[in-house]
């Protein structure tokens, strides 16, 4: 298994390690350890991760809906896997305020502020 650690600014849960304290050194996402973590993406106060078998993950704060996980889940502090986009996810990308999804059907999902219909105004 590929293993993520995370460290650094985590006044949102961005790191996924189940607090909200500042990391100074490496730290293991035990929520993420029985997954092979192929590839992640950090935003300003999100993190996302994809599995190998191309699941994502989200973890930090999303008030602006780029967590991807609805108007009732804005924030976790243990990654949470968006459960409609399972085993379907080749890469992500996350910005400020919106996250992106590249899935292996070759079509591209985006989520976010501004975004109507998956696409970005």
């Amino acid at each position: 298994n590929r293993f993520l650690y995370s460290w650094g600014w985590n006044k949102r849960g961005q790191l996924g390690i189940g607090c909200t304290e500042n990391q100074f050194s490496p730290r293991l996402v035990k929520g993420l350890q029985r997954y092979s973590c192929a590839t992640l993406a950090c935003g300003f106060e999100v993190t996302a991760a994809v599995t190998s078998d191309g699941d994502l993950f989200v973890m930090g704060q999303g008030l602006e809906g780029q967590l991807g996980l609805g108007r009732e889940r804005l924030q976790c502090g243990f990654p949470q896997r968006i459960e409609s986009m399972r085993h379907s996810v080749s890469a992500v990308s996350c910005g400020a305020d919106h996250s992106a999804a590249l899935c292996f059907d070759g079509s591209l999902r985006i989520w976010g502020r501004d975004v109507i219909s998956g696409f970005l105004k």
